[in-house]
């Protein structure tokens, strides 16, 4: 029996009644349909885990100070999901900036050192044997095993961390991503006691596509759960109902990581970016990388390669041989830093191009023209060989596609409106 299977029958384990734990590891399911779990810890190492995790807890809730009755909206965001991106601990600061009053924010944050708490630790000598006790019957070896018991601690540490939160003094709770297990547990108990809930997009969000790539098996919106999408554009919107979103769920309120954002200088300094694709795409990196070596030639300018944010600049060295090439752009600095380095940019997948349209920063788009083209939808001007690329570099006036590609202008001002909507009684 895979993990899968064995939540399907047992959604709510002990320590966790009143919540579906199917819903809660959606993207755990996801990931092993697509195996694409890894099991790094030997066995020695992971029972070693689940025995420092029964008695000490590295993360814990950062809650105001004082809650107030008057407060109506609540805002949470989850360290232990997304510690390793700093954009996005922006986006969401800024998405919850667009409120001024009358609102909590909450911040499950990493400690400086272990914690403990002497009943929560006695609880989970009792029911850590229990789900053991469960999980024999999943297929695989025991570390795999303990790879499921280590996540329900986690899950269970953070339950009884939220549980001290008055979640009735709220009318609407809104966090990063309802697929996180944290997030997900957070809807789950707000909807228990029927607080309408919201989760951001923070990245592309497509219709599912069955080619065995997470990024294309729709999980946001096969797996969420929150009463809202609060969405970038029309193209996002658009994605959603071919998937079968009930509209009265989706609300297109701007794409969120231009809040806060000044225009890029448009100067002329004969340099350009190339912007790769992400681990699920990279195969397109490859000739994003010729196709910018092969205009530097034609047009005389300096490029430099910018990596996505998740991968190793190591696997892009041999690139920066190319006397043109100016390197690995900064990774510590921000895609709106690297916007201000360059002339124009050529984009493959990324949701930069999202921003640039925004931010009135030229790109031209490659297309594989195959179903890993995140954008085959979109009607954005693309190419998808070298003479398609000369064309449009050459074009003197670009094609309009505001509308579709981003929507709003006042991003602000829509957030604002939607979460002051829940402040009248």
């Amino acid at each position: 029996m895979s993990f899968s299977q064995f939540i399907q029958k047992n959604n709510s384990l002990l320590g966790f009644q009143g919540i579906d734990l199917n819903k809660v590891f959606f993207l755990l399911k996801e990931r092993e349909r697509l195996n694409l779990l890894s099991y790094h810890d030997n066995t020695i190492r992971s029972l070693i885990s689940i025995l420092v995790k029964v008695f000490f807890y590295k993360y814990k809730l950062v809650i105001p100070a004082a809650q107030n009755s008057q407060t109506k909206v609540l805002f949470f965001y989850d360290y232990e999901y997304n510690y390793k991106r700093k954009d996005y601990e922006l986006i969401f600061n800024n998405v919850a900036d667009t409120i001024k009053d009358n609102k909590d924010i909450i911040y499950y944050e990493r400690t400086e050192s272990y914690c403990f708490s002497f009943l929560t630790t006695l609880k989970l000598l009792l029911l850590v044997p229990t789900w053991f006790l469960k999980l024999r019957g999943i297929s695989g070896s025991i570390k795999i095993k303990n790879f499921y018991i280590i996540r329900l601690i986690e899950l269970y540490r953070f339950k009884n961390q939220i549980l001290k939160i008055k979640l009735n003094n709220y009318t609407l709770i809104t966090v990063f991503f309802d697929l996180s297990y944290n997030c997900n547990l957070l809807v789950q108990l707000a909807q228990n006691q029927m607080i309408k809930t919201a989760t951001l997009q923070h990245g592309i969000m497509l219709s599912q596509r069955n080619l065995g790539i997470l990024d294309f098996a729709a999980p946001e919106f096969r797996g969420g759960i929150s009463d809202y999408f609060l969405l970038w554009n029309q193209f996002t919107y658009n994605e959603a109902i071919k998937q079968g979103i009930y509209k009265e769920r989706l609300r297109i309120l701007g794409i969120n990581r231009c809040i806060n954002v000044n225009k890029p200088k448009h100067h002329h300094n004969h340099v350009f970016g190339v912007i790769l694709d992400g681990i699920h795409t990279d195969r397109n990196n490859r000739f994003l990388i010729q196709s910018a070596k092969k205009l530097a030639q034609i047009n005389g300018y300096n490029y430099y390669i910018k990596i996505h944010p998740n991968s190793d600049s190591k696997l892009y060295n041999k690139f920066i041989l190319d006397s043109q090439c100016l390197g690995i752009f900064n990774p510590s600095f921000s895609f709106h830093e690297y916007l201000n380095f360059v002339e124009f940019s050529i984009v493959g997948n990324s949701t930069a191009l999202f921003e640039m349209t925004y931010l009135g920063h030229k790109f031209y788009r490659y297309s594989s023209n195959i179903d890993t083209d995140k954008f085959r939808d979109a009607a954005i001007p693309s190419f998808s060989n070298m003479n398609e690329l000369i064309c449009l570099y050459e074009e003197k006036e670009s094609k309009d596609i505001f509308k579709n590609v981003c929507t709003i202008e006042n991003i602000e001002a829509e957030y604002s409106l939607f979460f002051n909507s829940f402040l009248t009684d």
